[in-house]
Protein backbone atom coordinates (compact mmCIF):
# COMPACT_ATOMS: atom_id res chain seq x y z
CA UNK A 1 0.00 0.00 0.00
CA UNK A 2 1.53 3.23 -1.02
CA UNK A 3 2.22 5.70 1.88
CA UNK A 4 1.71 9.28 1.51
CA UNK A 5 4.40 11.16 4.07
CA UNK A 6 3.91 10.93 7.73
CA UNK A 7 2.68 7.57 7.53
CA UNK A 8 -0.81 7.58 6.15
CA UNK A 9 -1.91 5.56 3.02
CA UNK A 10 -2.08 7.81 0.24
CA UNK A 11 -5.99 7.42 -0.49
CA UNK A 12 -6.49 8.75 3.09
CA UNK A 13 -4.47 11.58 2.53
CA UNK A 14 -6.13 12.43 -0.69
CA UNK A 15 -9.60 11.97 1.17
CA UNK A 16 -8.31 14.69 3.97
CA UNK A 17 -7.70 17.16 1.25
CA UNK A 18 -11.01 17.02 -0.33
CA UNK A 19 -12.20 17.10 3.15
CA UNK A 20 -10.65 20.37 3.55
CA UNK A 21 -11.63 21.64 0.13
CA UNK A 22 -14.75 20.80 1.37
CA UNK A 23 -14.84 22.56 4.94
CA UNK A 24 -13.39 25.90 2.75
CA UNK A 25 -15.99 26.12 1.19
CA UNK A 26 -14.11 25.53 -2.05
CA UNK A 27 -16.80 22.78 -3.06
CA UNK A 28 -19.85 24.26 -1.29
CA UNK A 29 -23.26 21.99 -0.27
CA UNK A 30 -25.06 20.40 -2.89
CA UNK A 31 -21.82 21.07 -5.51
CA UNK A 32 -20.43 18.18 -8.04
CA UNK A 33 -16.80 17.58 -7.60
CA UNK A 34 -15.22 17.84 -10.83
CA UNK A 35 -15.19 14.38 -13.03
CA UNK A 36 -12.47 11.79 -11.58
CA UNK A 37 -9.65 12.28 -14.20
CA UNK A 38 -9.64 15.76 -13.92
CA UNK A 39 -9.50 15.64 -10.04
CA UNK A 40 -6.96 12.93 -10.16
CA UNK A 41 -5.05 15.32 -12.23
CA UNK A 42 -5.83 17.95 -9.59
CA UNK A 43 -4.76 15.79 -7.01
CA UNK A 44 -1.73 14.62 -8.92
CA UNK A 45 -2.64 10.94 -7.97
CA UNK A 46 -3.96 8.00 -10.10
CA UNK A 47 -7.40 7.04 -10.56
CA UNK A 48 -7.58 3.88 -8.34
CA UNK A 49 -5.59 6.02 -5.48
CA UNK A 50 -8.39 8.81 -5.75
CA UNK A 51 -11.55 6.60 -5.67
CA UNK A 52 -10.93 4.66 -2.42
CA UNK A 53 -10.57 8.32 -0.93
CA UNK A 54 -13.91 8.98 -2.00
CA UNK A 55 -14.95 5.96 -0.96
CA UNK A 56 -13.97 6.74 2.50
CA UNK A 57 -15.80 10.49 2.53
CA UNK A 58 -18.98 8.27 1.06
CA UNK A 59 -18.88 6.22 3.94
CA UNK A 60 -18.53 9.01 6.01
CA UNK A 61 -21.55 11.19 4.64
CA UNK A 62 -19.67 13.79 3.56
CA UNK A 63 -20.72 12.69 -0.11
CA UNK A 64 -23.01 11.30 -2.02
CA UNK A 65 -22.91 9.82 -5.64
CA UNK A 66 -25.59 10.02 -8.39
CA UNK A 67 -25.46 7.13 -10.52
CA UNK A 68 -24.20 8.74 -14.15
CA UNK A 69 -24.21 12.12 -12.50
CA UNK A 70 -20.83 12.07 -10.35
CA UNK A 71 -20.29 12.74 -6.95
CA UNK A 72 -21.83 15.66 -5.15
CA UNK A 73 -20.86 17.63 -1.56
CA UNK A 74 -23.59 16.42 0.91
CA UNK A 75 -26.17 19.36 0.97
CA UNK A 76 -28.43 18.37 4.06
CA UNK A 77 -27.48 19.11 7.42
CA UNK A 78 -27.75 16.50 10.27
CA UNK A 79 -30.36 16.12 12.50
CA UNK A 80 -30.09 17.20 16.20
CA UNK A 81 -31.63 14.66 18.30
CA UNK A 82 -31.85 16.20 21.91
CA UNK A 83 -31.34 13.82 24.62
CA UNK A 84 -33.65 15.51 27.32
CA UNK A 85 -36.27 15.66 24.77
CA UNK A 86 -36.11 12.20 23.79
CA UNK A 87 -36.48 10.71 27.42
CA UNK A 88 -38.52 13.25 29.02
CA UNK A 89 -40.01 15.63 26.03
CA UNK A 90 -38.51 18.32 28.12
CA UNK A 91 -36.66 20.86 25.48
CA UNK A 92 -32.85 21.91 26.49
CA UNK A 93 -31.80 25.83 27.27
CA UNK A 94 -31.23 27.67 23.91
CA UNK A 95 -27.65 27.79 23.90
CA UNK A 96 -24.93 28.35 21.53
CA UNK A 97 -24.06 24.88 19.64
CA UNK A 98 -20.35 24.16 17.88
CA UNK A 99 -22.35 21.66 15.38
CA UNK A 100 -24.53 22.96 13.15
CA UNK A 101 -27.37 21.26 12.39
CA UNK A 102 -30.97 21.18 11.28
CA UNK A 103 -33.25 22.05 14.10
CA UNK A 104 -36.38 22.09 11.70
CA UNK A 105 -37.50 18.71 10.51
CA UNK A 106 -40.20 17.14 10.72
CA UNK A 107 -39.71 13.67 9.93
CA UNK A 108 -41.73 11.33 8.43
CA UNK A 109 -43.23 7.32 9.47
CA UNK A 110 -42.25 5.47 5.97
CA UNK A 111 -42.98 2.20 7.75
CA UNK A 112 -44.60 0.70 10.99
CA UNK A 113 -44.97 -2.77 11.98
CA UNK A 114 -45.88 -4.48 14.82
CA UNK A 115 -46.28 -7.85 16.28
CA UNK A 116 -46.66 -9.59 19.87
CA UNK A 117 -44.91 -12.99 18.99
CA UNK A 118 -41.35 -10.95 18.56
CA UNK A 119 -38.21 -12.72 19.55
CA UNK A 120 -35.85 -10.76 21.64
CA UNK A 121 -32.39 -10.24 21.37
CA UNK A 122 -30.39 -11.98 24.33
CA UNK A 123 -28.64 -7.87 25.61
CA UNK A 124 -32.72 -6.56 25.41
CA UNK A 125 -34.20 -9.75 26.93
CA UNK A 126 -32.11 -9.96 29.84
CA UNK A 127 -33.08 -5.84 30.51
CA UNK A 128 -37.03 -6.47 30.53
CA UNK A 129 -36.63 -9.71 32.60
CA UNK A 130 -37.45 -12.08 29.82
CA UNK A 131 -36.59 -15.70 29.98
CA UNK A 132 -35.23 -17.73 26.73
CA UNK A 133 -37.85 -17.99 24.35
CA UNK A 134 -40.08 -15.45 26.14
CA UNK A 135 -41.94 -13.04 23.43
CA UNK A 136 -42.37 -9.68 23.38
CA UNK A 137 -44.49 -6.89 21.59
CA UNK A 138 -42.53 -5.29 18.98
CA UNK A 139 -43.35 -1.76 17.21
CA UNK A 140 -40.57 -0.75 14.29
CA UNK A 141 -40.68 2.33 12.09
CA UNK A 142 -38.35 3.58 9.34
CA UNK A 143 -38.21 7.60 10.02
CA UNK A 144 -37.37 9.94 6.50
CA UNK A 145 -36.03 13.61 6.59
CA UNK A 146 -36.76 15.37 3.27
CA UNK A 147 -37.70 11.75 1.73
CA UNK A 148 -34.40 10.34 2.87
CA UNK A 149 -33.88 7.50 5.64
CA UNK A 150 -32.29 8.49 8.19
CA UNK A 151 -33.32 6.30 11.36
CA UNK A 152 -34.74 2.91 11.93
CA UNK A 153 -36.73 2.49 15.49
CA UNK A 154 -37.46 -0.93 17.74
CA UNK A 155 -39.42 -1.13 20.50
CA UNK A 156 -39.51 -3.68 22.22
CA UNK A 157 -42.28 -4.09 25.45
CA UNK A 158 -43.08 -6.92 27.36
CA UNK A 159 -46.22 -9.01 25.84
CA UNK A 160 -48.24 -9.26 28.79
CA UNK A 161 -48.55 -4.90 29.37
CA UNK A 162 -49.52 -4.59 26.34
CA UNK A 163 -52.08 -7.72 25.92
CA UNK A 164 -55.50 -6.91 24.26
CA UNK A 165 -54.37 -3.43 24.13
CA UNK A 166 -55.17 -1.03 20.82
CA UNK A 167 -51.54 -1.62 20.41
CA UNK A 168 -51.93 -4.59 19.13
CA UNK A 169 -54.65 -3.34 16.19
CA UNK A 170 -53.76 -2.03 13.16
CA UNK A 171 -56.13 0.64 13.26
CA UNK A 172 -53.75 1.93 16.73
CA UNK A 173 -50.86 1.30 14.93
CA UNK A 174 -49.49 4.31 16.29
CA UNK A 175 -50.94 4.73 19.68
CA UNK A 176 -48.59 5.98 22.06
CA UNK A 177 -46.74 2.68 23.72
CA UNK A 178 -46.31 5.24 27.02
CA UNK A 179 -50.33 6.22 27.60
CA UNK A 180 -51.07 2.17 26.70
CA UNK A 181 -48.27 1.37 29.58
CA UNK A 182 -49.71 3.68 31.88
CA UNK A 183 -53.35 2.42 31.33
CA UNK A 184 -51.82 -0.63 32.45
CA UNK A 185 -50.86 0.69 35.95
CA UNK A 186 -46.60 0.99 34.44
CA UNK A 187 -45.98 4.52 33.68
CA UNK A 188 -42.73 5.02 32.99
CA UNK A 189 -40.78 7.43 35.25
CA UNK A 190 -37.44 6.30 35.07
CA UNK A 191 -35.19 5.75 32.06
CA UNK A 192 -31.55 5.71 30.85
CA UNK A 193 -30.17 5.40 27.81
CA UNK A 194 -26.81 3.66 26.02
CA UNK A 195 -25.24 4.86 23.03
CA UNK A 196 -22.37 3.02 20.48
CA UNK A 197 -21.33 3.42 16.99
CA UNK A 198 -21.44 0.17 15.37
CA UNK A 199 -21.67 -0.91 11.83
CA UNK A 200 -24.84 -1.91 10.42
CA UNK A 201 -26.26 -5.20 9.53
CA UNK A 202 -27.14 -5.52 5.94
CA UNK A 203 -30.90 -4.71 6.36
CA UNK A 204 -30.09 -1.96 8.11
CA UNK A 205 -27.80 -0.39 5.29
CA UNK A 206 -30.33 -1.62 2.81
CA UNK A 207 -33.10 0.12 4.80
CA UNK A 208 -31.58 3.74 5.30
CA UNK A 209 -29.76 3.61 1.80
CA UNK A 210 -26.25 3.79 3.13
CA UNK A 211 -23.01 2.19 2.15
CA UNK A 212 -22.38 -0.95 4.36
CA UNK A 213 -19.09 0.73 5.45
CA UNK A 214 -20.70 3.66 6.97
CA UNK A 215 -21.46 3.46 10.63
CA UNK A 216 -24.63 3.40 12.45
CA UNK A 217 -25.12 5.07 15.97
CA UNK A 218 -27.21 2.85 18.13
CA UNK A 219 -29.06 4.30 21.31
CA UNK A 220 -30.53 2.10 23.72
CA UNK A 221 -33.34 3.66 26.14
CA UNK A 222 -34.77 1.80 28.82
CA UNK A 223 -37.62 2.90 30.80
CA UNK A 224 -39.16 1.91 34.28
CA UNK A 225 -42.35 2.10 36.35
CA UNK A 226 -42.16 3.17 39.63
CA UNK A 227 -41.48 -0.26 40.96
CA UNK A 228 -38.66 -0.25 39.22
CA UNK A 229 -39.73 -2.35 36.31
CA UNK A 230 -38.32 -2.28 32.65
CA UNK A 231 -41.32 -1.40 30.50
CA UNK A 232 -39.60 -0.38 27.06
CA UNK A 233 -35.96 -1.20 25.53
CA UNK A 234 -36.51 1.26 22.67
CA UNK A 235 -33.50 0.81 20.39
CA UNK A 236 -32.74 3.34 17.60
CA UNK A 237 -30.34 3.04 15.00
CA UNK A 238 -29.42 6.24 13.23
CA UNK A 239 -27.47 6.94 9.99
CA UNK A 240 -24.11 8.72 11.43
CA UNK A 241 -24.07 11.17 9.00
CA UNK A 242 -27.34 12.48 9.23
CA UNK A 243 -27.46 13.16 13.28
CA UNK A 244 -25.83 15.49 15.96
CA UNK A 245 -26.47 13.78 19.79
CA UNK A 246 -27.12 16.46 22.49
CA UNK A 247 -27.36 15.90 26.14
CA UNK A 248 -27.07 18.14 28.84
CA UNK A 249 -24.37 17.88 31.62
CA UNK A 250 -24.46 19.08 35.49
CA UNK A 251 -21.17 20.36 36.54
Amino acid sequence: MTEAPGGLPKYLTVANKIARLIEEGHYPAGKRLPAEPDLAKELDVSIVTLRKGLEVLKANGMLDSRKGSGNYVRSQKPLRRVASRELSGRSRPDHPTVLASDDTQVLDTDTLFFTLEASVPAGIAGVLGLEEGDRSFLRTGRYLSAGRPVKLVRSYVPADLVKGSPLVHAESAHESIHAVLSAAGHTPVDGHEEVCSRMPTTEEAAQLAIPPTRSVLAAYRTLYDAAGRAVEVEETVMDSASYVLDYAVTP
